[in-house]
């Protein structure tokens, strides 16, 4: 996998204060922009080559620093990160943002945690400046896509309940029918999405055909990674 470049940006005139993020990902393109502290508009462009993707960020940056855009320090873009998630809180499950953030696909508004969940057994460490930076980036590029993510959910958890639970499920007289992907997501219920990785994002269902073991789905990379049992997939 190409490594993603980022560059941050910021426009402040008065009371008016807008972002710039631009990414570069092999061949693609990514420009997110709008009102500091809030997710902004984001779009992607694909290019013939990564150097042709590089010279159109370029251009750009230098379009954009003509208009007063100032590129802020990798410290400055991480405090503005951090400005986006309203800083690390520790809570009974571990670190999670202080603002909370609506995924529409999902009919959900929650808090955002961050690395791993609070087990009891280890000791959890509280996510630095730049780690915050890789997180919001990772989680911006997840809600563009929300959507695309909330059908691919739909569709891999069907494929594993027919896998799994189909022919053995004793009380089918309390199914929906007839049963397939959409109407099998009635039984999920997204309760939190965990930052894993810089680029990992872990969302957690409550799964009503399997309330012991649960649901999880893993992103990798804003692509589908694994789906399993809570706890279950490998990243």
């Amino acid at each position: 996998m190409t490594q993603r470049r980022v560059r941050y940006f910021e426009l402040r005139e008065g009371d008016s204060a807008k972002f710039l993020e631009i990414t570069l990902h092999g061949k693609d393109f990514t420009v997110c922009q709008g009102k500091v502290g809030l997710s902004g508009r984001q779009k992607t462009t694909s290019h013939g080559s990564g150097e042709q993707a590089k010279e159109a960020a370029n251009k750009l940056m230098w379009r954009k620093h003509a208009q007063g855009y100032v590129h802020l320090s990798d410290e400055a873009w991480a405090r503005a990160a951090a400005r986006f998630w309203g800083g690390p809180r520790r809570d009974h499950l571990g670190f999670t943002s202080v603002k909370t953030f609506h995924v529409p696909a999902f009919g959900k508004t929650m808090a955002i945690g961050f690395g791993p969940e609070d087990d009891g057994e280890m000791e959890l460490v509280e996510p630095t400046l730049a780690e915050l930076g890789d997180f919001s980036a990772s989680f911006e590029e997840f809600l563009y896509g929300h959507e695309e993510h909330y059908l691919t959910v739909c569709a891999k958890a069907f494929e594993r309940y027919e896998r799994i639970y189909a022919r053995g499920y004793r009380d089918k007289s309390s199914l929906v029918t007839p049963m397939n992907a959409e109407t099998h997501a009635r039984y999920l219920s997204l309760s939190r999405i965990h930052m894993q990785k810089a680029t990992t994002i872990r969302l957690v269902f409550d799964y009503e055909l399997d309330e012991e073991h649960g649901l999880e789905v893993v992103f990798k990379d804003n692509e589908f990674w694994g789906i399993g049992g809570i706890s279950d997939v490998v990243w």
